[in-house]
């Protein structure tokens, strides 16, 4: 199968398209609940990856 240049182009672009919302859609997490299960009573960690605070009380 061939491939035109317009064919090329549209599918370069829905490529950039989907990776800039991807990258877009993981910039701020605040607001959202994470859950670590099995975390023990009345302790807390922070994950360095993502930066996010878990508290057990």
């Amino acid at each position: 199968m061939l491939w035109t240049s317009k064919q090329l182009l549209f599918l370069l672009a829905g490529f950039a398209l989907n990776l800039m919302l991807l990258v877009y859609s993981q910039d701020d997490q605040s607001g959202f609940i994470s859950i670590d299960c099995g975390l023990e009573a009345d302790s807390n960690y922070s994950e360095t990856d993502t930066g996010i605070n878990y508290i057990s009380y």
